[in-house]
């Protein structure tokens, strides 16, 4: 099991130049993630917030459709990213981002207590009032679980997100995660890591070449190519 802890919202794009104007898609990274990991043929929780509200419903469907489980807390609207584009293409943007877990404590604090690996971004650990509850989770999470923490830098097409989720996958292939996988990780020779970082860079691409942020399935992308250990 991957639990994935972060911000959902959806992503709304006003582009006077097409028909229609105005397009809305699920979006955010740690959720981004979090399908990746799915698509890679993981178990994969999100600790996340929407509200009961059209963008919220939209965010549930996206997370249901794509195999993620949704552990949900607070009570706010739904997060958006609003991007204005110009004549020119250049865009403007406008974030309205909640980060509230209030009463979904339980579930989340089980959810990365049976998880073997841990992910969240950097929204989930700063903004309050989640972050909190983000550090209490990832404290609870630390005798079971490998941590990872991406600092969430610009990333228009969603190619990061599925970088991380391929090293996910990556590293679990690699028996490297969990408790359990420490040692292997600490021990990962130069020539793994060198495929570790290609396999990623090769999700990355593939989400690069089409539309959205829209990462590779496990059929598209394959299994780690592990070379041999040498003593």
């Amino acid at each position: 099991m991957i639990t994935v802890i972060g911000e959902s919202l959806v992503d709304i794009i006003s582009d006077p130049r097409r028909p229609g104007g105005i397009q809305a898609h699920p979006g955010g990274s740690p959720l981004n993630v979090a399908v990746g990991v799915a698509w890679l043929g993981l178990a994969t929780n999100l600790v996340t917030h929407y509200a009961d509200d059209p963008h919220g419903h939209m965010v549930e469907e996206h997370m249901s459709a794509n195999g993620v489980t949704a552990i949900r807390g607070g009570s706010a609207r739904t997060s958006t990213a609003i991007a204005t584009l110009g004549p020119d293409g250049g865009a403007t943007y406008a974030f309205d981002i909640s980060w509230d877990i209030n009463g979904a404590a339980l579930p989340a604090l089980e959810a990365v207590q049976d998880s073997k690996h841990v992910h969240t971004g950097s929204i989930a650990a700063v903004l309050g009032p989640g972050d909190q509850a983000t550090y209490g989770l990832l404290e609870a999470a630390r005798e079971r679980a490998t941590i990872s923490f991406d600092p969430t830098l610009a990333d228009t097409v969603g190619a990061g997100d599925s970088f991380m989720a391929a090293l996910i996958s990556g590293l679990n292939q690699l028996a490297a995660l969990g408790a359990g996988g420490r040692q292997r990780l600490q021990s990962l020779s130069h020539d793994e890591l060198h495929t570790l970082a290609a396999y990623a860079n090769g999700a990355a691409a593939i989400t690069c070449s089409r539309p959205g942020a829209n990462p590779p399935h496990s059929a598209e992308l394959g299994l780690l190519s592990v070379p041999s250990r040498t003593q």
